[in-house]
C-alpha cells in the first residue's frame, strides 16, 4: 500500500492554453528573450541551457533533466522533471510561473481568451498490475 504519494512524484507539468494569437508567432524571439533574458529570470539560461526552433513554436529545454518549456500560438506549457519530491521547490516553480509567464508575458504580449489552464503531477509507482487494479476497482470489465 502506498503510504506518502509525494515519495513517486517525479514531474509536473503546467499547461495554458488560449484562443489562437497569430500575432505571437511573430514575437516567439522576443517571448523566448523575455523569458530567459529579463533581470532577475528564474527560467533563465541556467534553467533552460537551449533553444530549439521548429515552425511557430519555440521549446526552451534542458538537455540533462529534460526540462522543457514549449511555446506556440496558443500555447504555453511548462514541464519540469524532479530528482526528488521537494515542496518548496514545486511551490517556486508554480510561483515563478504565475509571474514569470501569467503575469509577465501574457500579460505583455496582451494574450486574453484562455480557454484551459491545467496542471499535472506525474508519478511513477511501480506498483505491479496497477493498471489492471484502477479499472478493476473503477469501470469494472
Amino acid at each position: 500500500m502506498i503510504e506518502n504519494l509525494s515519495e513517486y512524484l517525479f514531474s509536473i507539468a503546467i499547461g495554458i492554453r488560449f484562443r489562437a494569437n497569430f500575432a505571437l508567432e511573430d514575437k516567439l524571439g522576443n517571448i523566448v528573450d523575455d523569458i530567459l533574458y529579463s533581470t532577475d529570470s528564474f527560467f533563465n539560461p541556467d534553467f533552460f541551457p537551449e533553444v530549439a526552433s521548429n515552425v511557430n513554436e519555440k521549446t526552451l529545454f534542458h538537455r540533462e533533466n529534460e526540462n522543457r518549456l514549449t511555446i506556440n500560438n496558443s500555447n504555453f506549457i511548462l514541464e519540469v522533471n524532479l530528482a526528488e519530491f521537494d515542496q518548496k521547490s514545486i511551490d517556486q516553480i508554480n510561483n515563478r510561473f504565475n509571474e514569470d509567464i501569467i503575469k509577465g508575458v501574457l500579460k505583455k504580449y496582451k494574450v486574453t481568451q484562455i480557454n484551459r489552464i491545467g496542471y499535472i503531477h506525474r508519478y511513477s509507482l511501480g506498483v505491479g498490475n496497477i493498471a489492471e487494479n484502477f479499472i478493476d476497482k473503477t469501470i469494472g470489465t
